[in-house]
């Protein structure tokens, strides 16, 4: 039996300070660990709600009702606001500032989103020293695609020097014609649209996005489903009624663009929709936000409201009513610019959770989706596979097929399988923790540890559980070599590789969710769904794709058993391992990036990459 003491040699030699790939880790503020679903589940429940609101405050300094929102009523978010010609130095000290009150107490140290209108032409909030004079989207759109996605992430990058992380940009609303945007106040008469064609406001928006993405700034697509037809402003006029726009109409493709094209953020305009849904705005209407948003376009991002504090639109509701109708509408993030509204959004928000169950679960499903945004974003430390005891820190754990046990360090040994199982671990209910878990080839049963047993799959599937959907929760999953298809329980079955390929299912783009991946042993390549075919390794290389510079996105990653040779893309190649060995790269120290690690099987020794090698396991153990 493994002697779990001797684990503790690891914990203490990483503590030290072990260096990661690519040197030290820089001199930060920590931020939390466990990933969105371990975060989530140890905030308070007035921590989670504080998380589903973004507070307007000014650019050039924020309030006491701001700082009030952030550290009374635990808001998580902040837009800046009006106009500022201070600067990206003045702009960076306001940020701090801001991220200075997201206290353990304020967000469960959990780090806001600081937001701007950042649009160019008559709608940039950051002016000054450090930003650049940005023209009009109309303008914008005349530009090579290539040019203007070269410009954004230069805008971006400015922003991210002034502590800003999300552009409330861009929009994606399609005016139709130069006449039409005369008699169109909210974008038209601003220049504010790409062009006058669904073709081009899709391809110029989407490379503004692309480009401010690339420079480490989420981007939120605005006004869905558009404002581009509606003849008042509804930020200053009540009852403005889209009289046109379908549920199948062409003026969506944009949006479906932005979606494809990795926007983390869709705005929901406050205008009603006749023809969709004529009795509620679109912001409080489930057709729109969750039948539409969610399910005919498939976003599983941030969700925003437009302004629901100061708008002519939505005066006649309650502050209270505001903000409970646009996230039991299926919202995640509330906007007010108006902080002195935060109490009562707030209040209201709180108590209807305390009132019904049904809303309760509609918060923290806004809550996560917030929280994986910020896992995307550097915000929150990814989740640490292997991590039984839920602390943000990956634990050596071995899995002994001959007596069905599993040995996990600084726990008790427990039996859970029996030979011939498949130990497949994961964190199945979503509260931060790995569970215990097994397939059974045979019988194509998953057993998990106190969660459930469940039949999916067949004899000769392989088990690749990951969190598919965004939820915060691995679901059950195999890939079928015969076919090369995918089947994930609750999704359709897909076609994706071949016979021979290794599936290496990872979140390789940052959106919180799992891409179906292979990797071509023949032919050294990565086939990653919906991203990109990259060449990258060889044959008798084992894929161990994961995220080993903490950005929140899976690297491509290779370990070549005959040299002893770790590939990891973009990062030097560090010799760390021998033939024999068996990779489990995972984050064994919590600063959420991964390290390299193997285990030996010949001595049931674990080494982990600038810290002390701990005997744990014994020949024929399985380290999981």
């Amino acid at each position: 039996m493994p002697d779990r003491r001797r684990a503790t040699l690891l914990a203490t030699s990483l503590a030290l300070g072990a260096a990661a790939i690519g040197g030290a880790a820089p001199a930060q503020a920590a931020i939390p660990i466990g990933g969105p679903s371990g975060v989530l589940a140890r905030m308070s429940e007035e921590q989670q709600v504080g998380q589903l609101f973004m507070v307007g405050g000014a650019a050039t300094g924020v309030d006491a009702y701001t700082r009030a929102a952030i550290s009374t009523y635990h808001v998580g978010n902040v837009m800046l606001t009006g106009r500022s010609t201070a600067g990206a130095a003045a702009t960076s000290r306001v940020s701090a500032g801001l991220q200075a009150l997201a206290t353990s107490t304020a967000t469960a140290g959990v780090p806001l989103f600081v937001g701007t209108d950042q649009e160019g032409g008559y709608v940039q909030v950051l002016q000054g020293p450090g930003f650049s004079t940005m023209p009009t989207g109309l303008a914008q759109g005349s530009l090579p695609t290539a040019t203007l996605r070269g410009d954004a992430a230069i805008w971006g990058a400015q922003l991210r020097s002034a502590g800003v992380n999300v552009n409330l940009a861009p929009v994606m609303d399609t005016v139709p014609s130069a006449a039409a945007a005369q008699s169109n106040p909210p974008i038209g008469a601003f220049q504010r649209e790409y062009g006058y064609s669904t073709s081009v406001v899709a391809t110029q928006g989407t490379a503004f996005a692309q480009g401010m993405s690339s420079a480490g700034v989420d981007v939120t697509a605005k006004h869905f489903p558009g404002l581009g037809r509606v003849t008042a402003n509804p930020d200053t006029t009540a009852g403005v009624t889209d009289s046109v726009t379908t549920r199948t109409d062409a003026y969506l493709t944009p949006f479906a663009a932005a979606i494809r094209g990795g926007a983390q953020f869709v705005m929901m305009s406050t205008a009603y929709y006749a023809r969709i849904d004529p009795s509620r705005p679109a912001a409080f209407s489930p057709t729109i936000v969750t039948g539409m948003l969610r399910g005919d376009l498939g976003f599983r991002g941030v969700i925003i409201s437009d302004d629901l504090g100061n708008a002519k639109q939505v005066a006649a509701r309650s502050p209270g009513a505001r903000a409970v109708d646009f996230i039991a509408a299926g919202g995640s993030l509330v906007l007010t610019v108006n902080a002195t509204l935060i109490p009562a959004m707030y209040d209201a928000v709180l108590a209807q959770a305390n009132a019904s169950s049904t809303f309760r679960a509609q918060v923290n499903a806004a809550a996560l989706h917030i929280l994986i945004a910020k896992q995307g974003r550097g915000l929150i430390a990814p989740p640490a596979r292997y991590d039984y005891t839920g602390d943000g820190r990956s634990d050596l754990a071995v899995f002994r097929p001959a007596t069905g046990t599993w040995y996990v360090s600084g726990l008790a040994a427990l039996g859970y399988g029996q030979a011939g199982d498949r130990p497949v671990p994961a964190d199945y209910n979503g509260d931060g923790r790995t569970d215990l878990a097994v397939f059974r080839p045979a019988n194509g049963t998953w057993y998990i540890h106190g969660v459930a047993n469940v039949v999916y799959g067949q004899s000769g599937d392989i088990p690749v559980p990951a969190d598919y959907n965004g939820d915060g929760r691995t679901d059950l999953a195999v890939f079928r070599p015969a076919t090369g298809t995918w089947y994930v329980l609750g999704m359709t079955a897909l076609g994706y590789g071949q016979s021979g390929d290794v599936p290496v299912p990872a979140d390789y783009n940052g959106d919180g969710r799992a891409d179906l991946a292979v990797f071509r042993p023949a032919s050294g390549t990565w086939y990653i769904h919906g991203v990109a075919n990259i060449a990258y390794g060889r044959s008798g290389d084992i894929p161990v794709a994961a995220d080993y510079n903490g950005d929140g996105r899976t690297d491509l990653a290779v370990f070549r058993p005959s040299t002893g040779v770790w590939y990891l893309r973009g990062v030097a190649a560090p010799t760390y391992g021998q033939s024999g060995d068996v990779p489990v790269p995972a984050d064994y120290n919590g600063d959420g990036r991964t390290d390299v690690t193997v285990f030996r099987p010949a001595t049931g020794t674990w080494y982990v990459l600038g810290a002390a090698a701990v005997p744990y396991g014994r020949f024929g153990d399985i380290p999981v």
